[in-house]
Order: C-alpha cells, then sequence, then structure tokens
C-alpha cells in the first residue's frame, strides 16, 4: 500500500486489531483484501494468503531472537 513511517505502523496496528474479530486468518484476509481493491492494487487472492504465510514464518522468528 505504499505505506512508511507512522502510517505503516498505524496500519499494521488496524491489521492486528481485525484479527480479533474471529478465529483463524480470514477476518485478517478480508481487510488486506478490501484495502488492496481500495487503493486498486491488483493483486490475486493466492498472492495475499502466500504473502501472509511468508510474513507468518517472518514474525515467528522475530519473536523467537528476542
Amino acid at each position: 500500500l505504499g505505506k512508511s513511517g507512522a502510517d505503516a505502523d498505524a496500519y499494521a496496528k488496524e491489521v492486528v486489531h481485525s484479527d480479533f474479530e474471529e478465529a483463524g486468518d480470514n477476518d485478517v484476509f478480508r481487510k488486506v483484501r478490501a484495502d488492496f481493491d481500495a487503493a486498486g492494487i491488483a493483486q490475486s487472492d493466492a498472492q495475499i494468503r502466500t504473502a501472509m504465510e511468508e510474513l507468518l514464518v517472518t514474525a515467528v522468528e522475530q519473536i523467537r531472537s528476542t
């Protein structure tokens, strides 16, 4: 979405907050899908889900290293 700095931090918090809506990651996917659509960013559902899986691995690695 081209966000950086405080805007990126605020968006990350919105995404995390959306994860509390229901079990699993479908709530996060719906948010990201809607935000990409609203911004005119062409990404397939498969591309978004793949990125989510890769970023989850990165997040786990970051948590383990702290």
